[in-house]
């Protein structure tokens, strides 16, 4: 095999965490079957069992990997269970997981050219624990595809798999009504509003007198800040009212932030929380 084969990347995305040796384990695993590929963390810090978190890190994540990535990703509440785990390649990278809606979004974007049911067992570590299907299973998967094993050695083709529905704002009257999708470790709310959703759309064809306005745990926020920087900071907020924003963050969706404070413990907000967005005018 050439050593461009061997030197592909695999990324790791899981809600293991860093307290216990489940991802050092499935990258001991990876590098004893190919010691010359690279491992890259994306993320272990996801909630537990939150597979809608975990799908939308991948989805606003993959674009900035190298051509041909490998991207591993366990979030498994029915590991040992009859569901699937699935392997999918795309024109630019491969995605595998179980079949639980964690890889849906991102074949949204990444329309998957072959999708096989992981079942060849010759890939995987033996004995196979039934609650570590990331350690025995993927991990060994990952790193086999890695040295240039083809995907359909891997198991049957699949047509049809899980797919987890995109949380769109939806319209109701004169604005609409979205959620915290997932927050950041400063605290910053990640809603689902994107900036190719409604109301963003509406409003970059409207015009210059139009403004936004959201609503949150019965706070309203004026109109997008340009950066985190045009509040003040949370202390020089803290005799007044803290200071909120919404701000476009680097994945396209809107954030309700308090700058240099946690926007989050300011308004008792979790995943999940409900927020509206209206179109002011004049």
């Amino acid at each position: 095999m050439s050593s461009r084969t061997n030197q592909r990347v695999i990324a790791l995305l899981t809600d293991f965490g860093h307290q216990d040796p489940f991802v050092g384990v499935m990258k001991g695993v990876i590098l004893s079957i190919n010691p010359q590929v690279q491992v890259v963390d994306l993320c272990h810090a996801l909630d537990p069992f939150d597979i809608r978190q975990a799908a939308f890190h991948l989805v606003v994540s993959a674009p900035y990997f190298p051509s041909r990535t490998i991207f591993l990703c366990v979030v498994d509440p029915g590991v040992g269970s009859g569901r699937r785990l699935l392997a999918a390649e795309t024109a630019r990278y491969t995605f595998l997981g179980p079949d639980n809606g964690v890889l849906s979004w991102v074949m949204g974007h990444e329309s998957p050219k072959t999708m096989v049911s992981i079942e060849n067992a010759w890939y995987f570590r033996h004995p196979v624990s039934s609650t570590f299907h990331g350690r025995d299973i993927l991990a060994p998967v990952a790193a086999h595809l890695s040295r240039g094993t083809a995907l359909h050695a891997l198991g049957p083709a699949v047509q049809r798999w899980v797919r987890l529905p995109f949380p769109h704002p939806e319209r109701e009257g004169d604005r609409w009504v979205g959620e915290v999708l997932t927050i950041d470790r400063f605290g910053n709310l990640i809603t689902t509003f994107g900036v190719a959703h409604e109301p963003l759309v509406t409003l970059a064809k409207g015009t210059r007198r139009q403004r936004l306005v959201f609503s949150i745990r019965g706070r309203r926020i004026h109109n997008l800040s340009p950066t985190f920087a045009a509040a003040a900071t949370g202390a020089e907020a803290a005799a007044a009212t803290p200071a909120l924003l919404a701000v476009i963050g680097s994945s396209g969706y809107v954030e309700i932030a308090q700058r240099e404070g946690n926007a989050a413990k300011t308004l008792k907000a979790s995943v999940g929380t409900q927020i509206w967005c209206q179109i002011l005018r004049g």
